[in-house]
């Protein structure tokens, strides 16, 4: 038994006391002058009636225990007097739990803002700290009452928290109980109780919010284009750090940052989740889909030629890729299919008049957010080629190698030379000159030349003439003669 009945002052411990039967606080307060006092499992406090002049001092390192052997409830009547004295007893109720061994549950209190509690507006200015040893899995009940003058901000927008062991913002935060302070009193019904060492208090209450503040959402983008990932965060303490998650991390500039860049090396859609720790280490989060196009591409062939007579064409050498097809004609012509890579062209009146039609090739995506791929071709639509007139059929000279050509000369098309038959070695000055001149023909020979007109694939038109250079005809009648008259005939 210990019995505390001060006239003034205050009683001080001065090593660790077990006390295993009645403890009681007669008059003045018990100071545990950086001791633990241990109650053993059938001692009581007495009175009932404790006050910041009777109660038990337990802060500054140290410790009221009381031993559990079952579950049940303990209130200790602790307070501190770090500046004045101040009564904040708790109350600690184990409603479950595995099992007891040599087991003890001790508290102390601080008059302060615990050091990792960085909650800027609503939070209290106390902490208790709660010791357990030998307790299997328990789940407790704590209940703390704190003075006036420990409140900051509103008290109800504070909510209990529990710390068990250090600190950390990612691996062990604090855990926040869904119960407001009010009435003085903080309460957390079924928190765990690890052994070791828990501190527990109020922090704010209102959970933090990040949002994803693209204003399109899903976000969307071309393949290997960029999108800066915007977000917001509201009612944070301290300092917030961020973490993504999701399939194609690599395409984040990081996945710590707040704002990151996405660049879309990966065509589809997913779903991205941006969890924020405050300084606290409350967690919350938001998600984000972001759908990647892929790029298409169009490549309408090279530039053709066809002739006049053609009624249609058919596109060669084009291809595409990753989207939907569609062909058009610069002057409205119509396709027989404008869906495919190589259409067939209907070519038109209008076609032929202007002489050439633009075929494009657009390649859009299913989903639209990729540009169109775009290109296109020119089919020129060669006239049909002039009616050939050689100037013959035949040119006949006498004993003159040089002639002189009378073909017409062309407007639509160009006019070639050539030689038909064996080439008895003349020489065609310009073989594209309707009137050029032909030289070597030689005298008791001829030659046949054609006079071809062409013009792009259309058919050649062709007209043949026959050179003859004659040879010089000769005549020699004899010398004069004489013959007498009486001669019926003469011969020469």
């Amino acid at each position: 038994n210990l019995v505390i009945n001060q006239s003034a002052g205050e009683a001080t411990l001065v090593g660790n006391t077990d006390v295993n039967k009645s403890l009681t606080l007669a008059a003045r307060n018990l100071n545990l002058n950086g001791f633990v006092l241990t109650l053993g499992s059938s001692a009581s406090i007495t009175p009932v009636a404790f006050s910041s002049s009777r109660m038990i001092i337990a802060s500054g390192g140290s410790e009221l225990r009381k031993v559990y052997t079952a579950n049940g409830s303990f209130a200790f009547p602790i307070g501190d007097n770090s500046g004045m004295l101040e009564y904040s007893p708790i109350t600690v109720n184990v409603t479950a739990s595995g099992g007891y061994s040599s087991a003890y549950i001790g508290a102390s209190v601080t008059d302060a803002k615990h050091p990792n509690n960085v909650s800027a507006t609503h939070f209290i200015s106390r902490y208790w700290e709660i010791a357990q040893s030998g307790i299997t899995t328990p789940t407790v009940t704590v209940t703390g009452t704190y003075v006036a003058s420990d409140i900051n901000g509103t008290q109800n927008l504070a909510n209990s928290a529990r710390l068990t062991g250090s600190f950390n913002q990612i691996s062990n935060p604090w855990i926040k109980s869904s119960e407001a302070l009010g009435g003085n009193t903080l309460m957390f019904t079924g928190s765990s109780l690890a052994a070791g060492v828990s501190a527990f208090t109020g922090i704010t209450g209102v959970d933090p919010v990040i949002t994803v503040d693209n204003p399109t959402q899903p976000v969307e983008l071309c393949e290997d284009t960029q999108v800066t990932i915007d977000t917001s965060v509201s009612g944070a303490d301290g300092t917030v750090i961020y973490e993504w998650s999701g399939p194609n991390l690599s395409d984040f500039s990081s996945i710590v940052a707040a704002d990151p860049i996405f660049t879309g090396n990966n065509p589809g859609s997913n779903n991205y989740t941006v969890t924020a720790r405050d300084g606290n280490g409350i967690v919350f989060s938001d998600d984000v889909d972001i759908t990647v196009d892929v790029t298409p591409t169009s490549l309408a062939g090279a530039d053709d030629e066809t002739c006049a007579d053609q009624a249609t064409y058919t596109v060669s050498g084009s291809s595409s890729s990753n989207g939907t097809i569609l062909w058009s004609s610069s002057s409205g012509g119509s396709f027989v299919d404008a869906t495919v890579d190589n259409p067939v062209y209907n070519i038109s009146a209008t076609d032929v008049t202007n002489g050439t039609v633009t075929l494009t090739k657009t390649v859009s995506t299913v989903l639209g957010i990729c540009a169109d791929a775009v290109d296109a071709m020119v089919l020129t639509i060669t006239p049909l080629p002039d009616v050939a007139n050689a100037g013959g059929p035949t040119i006949d000279q006498c004993n003159t190698s040089i002639f002189t050509m009378g073909a017409n000369v062309p407007v639509n098309g160009t006019g070639t030379w050539s030689i038909v038959g064996p080439d008895p070695g003349i020489t065609i000055t310009n073989v594209n000159s309707a009137t050029t001149t032909v030289t070597g023909l030689t005298a008791g020979n001829s030659v046949t030349l054609r006079w071809t007109i062409s013009n792009g694939s259309c058919t050649d038109q062709t007209d043949d003439v026959v050179l003859t250079n004659d040879v010089q005809p000769t005549s020699l009648a004899g010398a004069d003669d004489e013959t007498c008259a009486d001669q019926a005939t003469y011969t020469v």
